[in-house]
This record gives C-alpha cells, structure tokens and sequence, in this order.
C-alpha cells in the first residue's frame, strides 16, 4: 500500500517535530484524526489549516502529501486608562480635506480647559500603534480594526497629559470609553454553500473580519466572491457563495505579491520593509481593501506572503531593496514553500527614477531568471504600470513595453492597467503623485480578477 507522508508547520513556516500521525496508508475512505495542538497562554488557538481550511480530520483515500499549518490569533487584553492623566479629550474631529476626496480625524480640544489647542504644541502617542497610529500634527490613521488609546502631552509642561479612547473601524474613527472597548461584542458569521449548507460559522469581533473558507467548487463553473462582505462586521450575515460560468482553478491557491508601496499594508509585509498603506490620507482602512486582497478574495484564493517594499525598484543599481537581489525575492516564500501563483506589480519607482532602459531590461529578465529557480511551478501574472504623476505616459509606455516582453519571454500572464486611464485623469483614482485610492484599488482588482479569469477561458460579466 502506497505511503504518504504528513508534514506540521508553525505559521512562519517552520517543521513542528514530533507530532503523529506523521504518514498515512492509502485503503479506504477511514477518517484519519490530527493532533491536539498545544495550548499557547495569551493566544487562541484557531487549529490546523490546510490550503485557508480550518480541520480535525481527512481522510485517508486523499492519495496525496498532507501539509498542516497551526495557526494561533492573540487574545486581546483589558485596555486601562495611565492614571497621569490630567484631562480627557470629549470628542474626535473629522475634517474633510480641502481638495482630495477623503477626511482626517484629529483629537477635538473643544470644551476643555488647555493651556493650547494647537497640535503642534503637544507630544501625540498611541499606546497601541498596531491599532491606531498618529502624526506629529494629531492626525489618526486606522492599521486595523480595534480600540485605542491616545496620549497627548504638553511640551511645554510635561506634568499636563490627556488621553483619548478611540474606536477604530474601516469606517472611521470615532470617540469611545474604557468601558465600551472592555465590553466584548461579536456577532456570527456564517458561511454555506449554494443550497443553504451550513460550511462553517464563526464569532466575529465587531468591527473585525472574518477568516474566509477556501469556497466550495460547482462543476462547470467559478467561484467569484463571497455574497457579501466579510469584514467590518456588525451584523449576525451569512454569506453565499456566488459564481459566473466556466471553470478555473483559482479557489484554495495559495498567492504571493511581489510589489512596491502601492501593494504595502502594515502587518502584512515583512519587517523593515518601509510602507505606505494605512495612511490617513486614504479614503479606506481595512486591508480587504486593497487591490491584492480584493483580488485574493475575489477569486477565492489564500494569501501566502506579501514581498511589497515601499519606494522599491526592479532595477540592480538600487541597491539590496531592488526585485533583482536574492534576499528580497526569498520572502515570496513561506518558509520553503512557493506559491502556486505570484502577482508582479513592480516598475512606477524605475519609471519614476528615470532607470536606463537598458538597465531595466536586463534587471527584470534577472529578476525573471531567479524567480524562475525560486518557484518553478508558479503561475505568475504581471501586471503593466498605470498612469500617474511619477512618470508621463509616454515614459510608462517605453517601460511597459519591457514588461510586455519579458512577461512573454518567461510565459507569464499580462493583467493590462495602462489603459484604465490617462494621466490627465489619474488624480481621481489616486490619493498623491502614485497611490491608489479605494477607487484606483477596486479597478487595479477589477482588472487583475477579469486577466486572471479570461487567462482560463472564463468570461467575467458585464455589470
């Protein structure tokens, strides 16, 4: 009877020794029981996942090499007020900027006794930065859903400090309490199949997200996005699956994003890697947001790595950053494991910096050539440059047409954006010079899901 071996992994993709059953018999369809994970004081184990799919069992007639993941989620701790607290700020202000679509949210002054209300004359600090981050100039930005505390303290006194107790969301800042960040909400999130069957259901933080299951198949079609949105939740939902006609294999892939800071969000990139998104000058707040995500989801896909460095270039002349150095391109890896497709959205910083065409053109055929060795039997999808203010369009052209070429020369798939738009109109799908807004990161989705599609003979429709 033909062997096949099971492999444990901790999240950073290191082996876990000792666990059983390590090999399994292929003979019948017997269901074969996975080890009780060991319990990890200040976190709650989510248990072993598979291709995004949380599991205590499989079966034995599966005739394949099994690789298990434990994942564990830190369990949040009781926020307490620093009793050096000389007043508490009543109120959050939300100022709409002057000429950009979005607003920035400060700490409000009104109503209290202060010896100033200009910001500048305070030391502002989020004693939970993983949730909340804010400027020299008082100006919050969300990182992720969640409840926070601000510190501000009189540079001129340093005795005279307030705080601020914010809730953060994807849709906002606003003010809150001790007390409300300390009282539990959560909902129920449940996820069936197309008839009504119940997939699974989880308890969902307000405000946060839910884990997405890898999405049932339905033969003679695709999978293409969840009924409604999974994040944000504030509501008991059920989410659906929907589908479009013909078949692809993207649903439980797993995918890594080679990219610069358009691509960033923090928490999701690895460390030292400068990045952009959030930002307060964003009109979003959620990761789900952006176009890699929205693409991931879409398409029913599992987030491997994120290799996105802001201000990064493909080119070898920049230094250690460059898509070019080996370093960089090993963190399209989980631990040894290569995705089973790669996204490429790298370029707008040479064409930006005025890269020699010549050192570009040999820079993304090694950068190519690497990945080639690194992951073999990786799908990879390149995506072309859009118009913005780094470069005119007749500079993003010379560079597209390089990107082109190579994505042929190493068969890989174009996901076309220089065409969404001119730089006379990239202004409304940007936040500065280059950055997607929400508006820019639906289209950079909506253009990668229909390339990624069409690639496999399926038809997106027209909405």
């Amino acid at each position: 009877l033909e062997t096949y071996t099971i492999t444990y992994k901790d999240e950073q993709g290191n082996i876990i020794e000792g666990l059983t059953p390590s090999s399994y018999t292929i003979n019948d369809a017997t269901s074969i029981e996975l080890p009780i994970p060991e319990e990890k004081e200040g976190y709650e184990c989510l248990g072993w996942f598979s291709n995004g799919a949380s599991l205590v069992t499989f079966l034995s007639s599966d005739a394949e090499n099994k690789v298990f993941t434990l994942k564990y989620k830190e369990l949040p701790k009781p926020l307490e007020l620093p009793t050096d607290g000389t007043f508490l700020f009543k109120a959050v202000r939300k100022i709409k900027h002057s000429t950009l679509d979005y607003f920035v949210y400060q700490p409000d002054f009104t109503g209290l006794t202060v010896p100033s209300t200009s910001a500048t004359a305070w030391t502002w600090t989020s004693l939970q930065p993983d949730i909340l981050t804010i400027s020299a100039f008082s100006t919050m930005t969300v990182v992720s859903p969640g409840y926070a505390i601000v510190k501000a303290t009189y540079s001129s006194d340093t005795s005279i400090i307030g705080y601020l107790v914010v809730k953060a969301t994807s849709d906002g800042i606003f003010i809150s309490s001790i007390e409300e960040a300390n009282t539990k909400v959560e909902y129920e999130v449940t996820f069936t199949d197309e008839d009504g069957n119940v997939i699974e259901t989880q308890k969902v933080e307000e405000g946060k997200a839910a884990i997405l299951p890898t999405p049932p198949t339905k033969d003679g079609y695709t999978f293409y996005g969840w009924s409604a949105d999974h994040f944000n939740v504030k509501e008991n939902i059920t989410l659906e699956p929907t589908y479009i006609e013909g078949e692809s294999d993207f649903a439980g892939k797993t995918v890594s994003i080679l990219g610069d800071s358009g691509s960033t969000y923090k928490g999701y990139v690895p460390d030292g890697y400068a990045c952009f998104y959030p930002t307060s000058t964003s009109d979003f707040g959620d990761v789900n947001q952006t176009w890699w995500m929205q693409t991931i989801n879409k398409l029913g896909m599992k987030l491997l790595k994120n290799n996105s460095w802001g201000g990064t270039c493909v080119s070898t002349t920049t230094g250690t950053s460059a898509t070019t150095n080996d370093n960089r391109l090993k963190e399209i890896l989980l631990g040894s494991e290569a995705p089973d497709i790669l996204i490429i959205f790298m370029g707008a910083n040479d064409a930006g910096s005025n890269i020699n065409m010549a050192t570009f053109e040999s820079s993304y055929k090694l950068m190519m050539d690497k990945i080639k060795v690194l992951c073999p039997n990786t799908e990879i999808y390149i995506m072309t440059l859009a118009s913005n203010g780094l470069y005119n369009d007749t500079t993003k052209e010379k560079y597209n047409e390089v990107i082109r070429s190579c994505a042929k020369e190493y068969q890989a798939t174009i996901i076309e954006l220089s065409t969404l738009y001119d730089q006379s109109q990239y202004k409304n799908y940007a936040i500065d010079s280059g950055h997607p807004n929400l508006a820019g990161m639906t289209m950079f989705a909506e253009t990668a899901v229909k390339s990624m599609l069409e690639f496999k003979g399926v038809s997106v429709p027209t909405e």
